[in-house]
């Protein structure tokens, strides 16, 4: 891999900006067998709805990037 990583936490706003990012990156981790409490296959809407569930809590989220 190139370039460093950057681990910082983002807001709703932040979320909505990159859900199709973060929508990708959620269903490759779970295809790839990564532990992030979900099974297989992982549904693009599946994915979608938990983001957008997120974004709407009240609290921020640590995005890795």
């Amino acid at each position: 891999m190139t370039g460093d990583i950057q681990v910082r936490r983002i807001d709703a706003d932040e979320v909505d900006k990159r859900l199709e990012r973060l929508t990708d990156t959620l269903i490759d981790c779970v295809a790839h067998g990564d532990s992030v409490s979900f099974l297989p296959p992982l549904t693009r809407r599946g994915a979608l709805v938990y983001w957008r569930s997120v974004a709407g809590r009240s609290f921020a989220i640590d995005a890795c990037y």
